[in-house]
């Protein structure tokens, strides 16, 4: 789950600080194209108005050139100055721009624009730069200084009867929303307009200028600019950033998810798919992805489920065969023990019996030992055995019981302490059953073998009998399993003795595997690693 949250939270985490730390260089050039292709709404009617007043005033050449230059800049509270186009010292493509009539910021300081005037051989240039300690208010105070002086100059010029005339000419020239209102029929609270009375000028701004109501000279009019229009994008500029910040997350997030969901969605198919008895259903998926842990398991388990539903099947086919032999024997016996009153046939049909009774008992535990191991509810407890003293007592006991063969045992690089690598009581289970397998089937010579490499322990039995044929090697551990040739069943077992050594092997994390005997006959080799562990299987 950990994983999964990192790989998840990760990345959105890094592209969601690179983009908040990176957000002005990812939206002025949106902004900046779009108060561009406005004509920077909120400046454009300051060139307007400089332009008309320039010309006005004559637009003179050398001293009064300057002079009316001067005068314009005692009416504006910031820096203006008309520079011949060809001694703007910009970029090619930044004067391509000014010849197609947009702002134009300085490469070093955007708070400073050129635009060109309306001659087209002048560029004016404005800067606009927000003072130290200055808020925005004030700021645009000063900004609209000028354009409020001279168009309440340009009303006073004429009679008060043509204002409303004059008003709607001027608002046409310089692009402005202008309108002339009277103190009782203000669209504003008493108190702003208590506060317009003192100040004479009040400025609505809410991130961006809206209004602004200038008090008209030795009148009951008042001068309203605006409502100031700009592009929906920097008006709503916060809701557009975090609009934009909200979809790259959300995108981020289902690019994310988008695998996880699809092998979910395969694990969920598959799920059904196996519900329905299909159990051959299997999951593909990347070496990537963020879930191949459950999609590992559920192709285990159906692994698992598959094998043990085939062994059950193949268990019950099995039994039922091996117990049908037994049982006729027994029923034919009881029918001639019925018929006969000899007491030498009665005591020898119940004879037989009795070895049928013990037959069925010994075919049933070793059922039942393989049925537990195939449940995986064999408990594997590991503890401490000095491996050379444990082989040894299993050979005393394996010498007493086949006569007649001779039995070598060797052992190399086992540890003389105590080690807890292995179930004593199931591999000593496990080594029996393989003794007991080669007792049956050895000529003469049978060698015990007990080794140690750096990774595992190797714990072979050879003898030297008929051996089992290269194509039956993958079959041998199949339960009732027999060979059809020199090991049959005249020489005893079940078949489920190497069933029950390859479970005792995979419970101990290890392997059992079949190989020629240099004796001649075969080779079992059980390995299990060295690591001293604790594992319950199941």
């Amino acid at each position: 789950m950990t994983r999964l949250f990192l790989q998840l939270f990760a990345p959105v985490f890094i592209v969601t600080s690179l983009f908040l730390l990176n957000i002005n260089s990812l939206l002025n050039p949106l902004f900046s194209t779009f108060l561009e292709n406005q004509g920077l709404g909120a400046f454009k009617p300051i060139v307007l108005i400089l332009d008309d007043t320039l010309a006005k005033m004559g637009g003179s050449k050398g001293e009064d050139k300057n002079r009316q230059l001067q005068q314009l800049q005692e009416l504006f509270l910031f820096d203006i100055e008309l520079l011949d186009f060809h001694n703007v010292h910009l970029p090619q493509e930044a004067k391509n721009s000014l010849e197609q009539g947009h702002f134009v910021p300085m490469p070093d300081n955007e708070d400073v624009l050129y635009h060109l005037s309306a001659d087209t051989s002048h560029v004016w240039r404005l800067d606009l730069t927000q003072r130290n300690r200055e808020t925005d208010v004030e700021f645009l105070r000063r900004l609209t200084a000028g354009p409020i002086r001279i168009i309440t100059d340009n009303l006073l010029a004429s009679p008060e009867r043509k204002w409303h005339q004059a008003l709607k000419t001027m608002g046409r020239k310089y692009d402005l929303t202008l309108s002339l209102l009277t103190l009782d029929t203000l669209d504003i609270k008493p108190q702003e307009v208590e506060k317009l009375n003192k100040q004479g000028v009040i400025i609505f701004f809410n991130n961006d200028l809206e209004r602004i109501y200038s008090l008209i000279p030795d009148s009951d009019y008042v001068l309203k600019m605006g409502p100031f229009e700009y592009p929906l994008i920097i008006k709503f500029a916060d809701q557009v950033f975090l609009g934009m910040l909200a979809f790259l997350m959300g995108f981020l997030v289902w690019l994310l998810l988008r695998p996880v969901w699809r092998d979910l969605r395969k694990l969920q198919v598959a799920s059904r798919s196996f519900g329905q008895g299909q159990l051959q259903t299997r999951i593909k998926y990347s070496k990537r992805s963020t879930v191949k842990n459950i999609l590992h398991a559920f192709n285990a388990m159906a692994s698992r489920i598959q094998q043990l539903i085939a062994s059950h099947q193949e268990l019950t086919r099995a039994v039922s065969h091996e117990l049908r032999t037994p049982v006729s024997r027994l029923r034919f016996s009881l029918e001639m023990l019925k018929e006969t009153n000899d007491p030498a046939d009665r005591k020898r049909f119940l004879q037989e019996m009795n070895t049928d009774i013990e037959e069925l008992d010994e075919m049933l535990a070793e059922l039942l030992s393989y049925a537990r191991m195939e449940a995986n509810q064999q408990v594997i407890t590991y503890a401490p055995v000095v491996l050379t003293d444990w082989l040894f007592y299993r050979t005393i006991v394996y010498e007493r019981d086949c006569h007649g063969k001779e039995i070598k045992v060797s052992h190399a690089k086992l540890p003389t302490e105590a080690v807890s690598c292995m179930d004593p009581k199931l591999m000593a289970r496990a080594l029996n059953n393989l003794f007991q397998n080669a007792c049956r089937y050895a000529a003469r010579n049978i060698h015990i073998d007990f080794t140690r490499t750096d990774e595992e322990y190797c714990l072979s039995v050879d003898d030297d009998g008929p051996g089992i044929p290269e194509e039956e090697y993958d079959t041998i551990f199949t339960p009732f399993t027999r060979l059809n040739q020199s090991r049959d069943r005249k020489l005893g077992g079940y078949g489920l003795g190497l069933a029950i050594v390859r479970q005792i092997a995979e419970a101990h994390q290890g392997t059992i595997e079949v190989i020629p005997s240099k004796l001649g006959g075969t080779t079992f080799l059980l390995k299990f690693p060295c690591e001293t562990v604790s594992y319950h299987r199941g």
